[in-house]
């Protein structure tokens, strides 16, 4: 079984579809790495100062293509 969420009638481990889209096993779900570039607002003492930041994300690929 080696860690994988499989059944006897599924022994590769896809158990299920959603909306269509088969559901990978957890071994084939890839995380992929997004940085957006955003403005924010800081106050500095008195004055408010506006900064662009860059903000990461891990997007989940949870489907089979």
């Amino acid at each position: 079984m080696n860690g994988k969420s499989c059944s006897q009638i599924n022994p590769d481990g896809i158990r299920r579809i959603v909306n269509g889209k088969t559901l990978a096993t957890r071994s084939k779900r890839k995380n992929e790495r997004a940085v957006d570039s955003v403005l924010r607002w800081f106050k500095s003492g008195d004055k408010w100062i506006q900064e662009k930041v860059n903000v990461e994300r891990f997007l989940s690929k949870v489907f089979l293509d």
